[in-house]
């Protein structure tokens, strides 16, 4: 499943004032390896002191986890093909960041919708 739109501002991709601004933008259904990869990517040690004593524990940053999640959906900007990095989310107009989040969240409650249709179809064959 996947859902296009356009942006109202655009993505330039690199510095030079002579760059093409993208507007059209292809977003995909995430896998099981995405979630996996932002949640190991969103990861970094961290020292806790407990007790007097010093210990180091791996911790996830909820925003950065979500920033991945989300570059890891765009599929393409334009002519520009994925995978994206954040330093592209960086570049984006806030209007634009929040049609992106808009828009993905639409895609996620479709395929949510798809698979529970599935799931219902599934459970009719089976004569349950």
């Amino acid at each position: 499943m996947s859902l296009t739109f356009k942006f109202d501002h655009g993505y330039k991709p690199g510095k030079s004032d002579d760059a093409r601004t993208h507007f059209e933008v292809e977003l995909r259904e995430l896998t099981q390896g995405d979630l996996i990869d932002a949640a190991t990517e969103s990861e970094s040690m961290r020292a806790v002191v407990e007790g007097g004593r010093m210990r180091y524990v791996m911790a996830r940053s909820e925003e950065m986890f979500s920033a991945l999640l989300v570059v890891k959906q765009i599929k393409r900007i334009g002519t520009v093909q994925g995978p994206f990095d954040l330093s592209m989310l960086r570049t984006l107009h806030i209007d634009d960041w929040l049609m992106l989040t808009e828009q993905i969240n639409a895609l996620d409650e479709a395929a949510l919708e798809a698979a529970t249709e599935r799931g219902r179809m599934d459970e009719a064959d089976s004569g349950a």
